[in-house]
């Protein structure tokens, strides 16, 4: 199983074999092999969502257990990201500045 991000029809699959297959696996490597694909986190918007190229996914517990136990996840898009922000709210504010370089 080849180790990839792709993104179609408003899935995110997430195929990360060796996620799988350690024992010793923490969540930073999830993290840096999606950051690999400009995927990154937003918890500072709320908990469990992670960004690709402006659309806002959900990567909870549930799914992280999905991808220890078989490798691959499939994640449906939430929408924008802009459509999740309340800019009057810092914390959104500084991650819509960060993300979007504003």
């Amino acid at each position: 199983m080849k180790d990839t991000v792709n993104y179609s029809n408003g899935v995110l699959t997430i195929q990360f074999s060796d996620f799988r297959k350690s024992e010793n696996r923490q969540y930073g490597d999830l993290l840096d092999f999606l950051g690999d694909y400009d995927i990154v986190t937003a918890s500072e918007v709320k908990d469990d969502l992670i960004v690709m190229s402006g659309l806002i996914f959900r990567l909870s517990n549930g799914e992280g257990k999905e991808l220890i136990e078989k490798g691959i996840v499939r994640l449906p898009e939430l929408g924008l990201l802009t459509d999740f922000l309340d800019l009057k709210n810092n914390a959104h504010n500084d991650f819509y500045k960060w993300y979007y370089h504003a």
